[in-house]
């Protein structure tokens, strides 16, 4: 092994000492999270790239922000970087560009590794329910609806595939009774549906 490590030259070692330490670093931190332990792991150290807002408050649903530099980005760059750079520096290509191919490769390492957590996170719902998707949906009317807007009752209604107990008012000029099938035609202050008897 020692005869090995003193074969190597400087440059080698170079990508050596930077490969092995942060791939043992990537490996534990991957098995951690997947144990559950190692969520916490990208600190505070972000870029927000893109994030969607929606201005209604009570209508709210935001997505993760893009990291670009995490920690586990900066781990999959030191460890593609390394790795790249080992395997490049037993050819007879010039150090400078050894090292600018390595960096492009772990760029694009941690590109890839943002780019998967943030698709991943675009997946997990955080169960804020959007009443704009109850538009155009049937209910079922809970507490009967005063007539022309003159009261709120409620309606029991699917909405993101979960049936909620919401806030209800109509225009029509007779009050809507309990067991009483409504369409949602319309929304008003971000949660209160507006309903027409079907």
């Amino acid at each position: 092994m020692n005869t090995w490590w003193e074969s190597l030259n400087t440059l080698q070692k170079f990508f050596y000492y930077i490969a092995i330490p942060s791939t043992l670093v990537l490996v534990i931190q991957t098995i951690l999270t997947l144990i559950g332990i190692g969520d916490g792991g990208d600190a505070n150290v972000d870029i927000d790239i893109d994030s969607d807002f929606d201005s209604d408050l009570s209508d709210t649903v935001t997505s993760a922000d893009f990291k670009f530099i995490s920690i586990r980005g900066i781990l999959s760059f030191l460890t593609i970087f390394g790795w790249t750079g080992v395997s490049l520096s037993s050819t007879n290509m010039p150090p400078y560009l050894i090292i600018i191919i390595s960096t492009i490769a772990g760029l694009i390492a941690m590109i890839v590794v943002a780019l998967l957590f943030y698709a991943v996170s675009k997946m997990q719902s955080n169960g804020v329910i959007r009443y704009k998707n109850a538009l155009g949906c049937n209910g079922e009317v809970y507490i009967p609806i005063p007539a022309n807007k003159k009261g709120i009752g409620k309606i029991q209604v699917t909405i993101q595939e979960r049936l909620v107990e919401v806030d209800a008012m109509t225009t029509s000029n007779k009050p809507i009774t309990t067991g009483s099938m409504v369409r949602v035609i319309d929304i008003i202050n971000n949660h209160i549906l507006i309903v027409e008897k079907i």
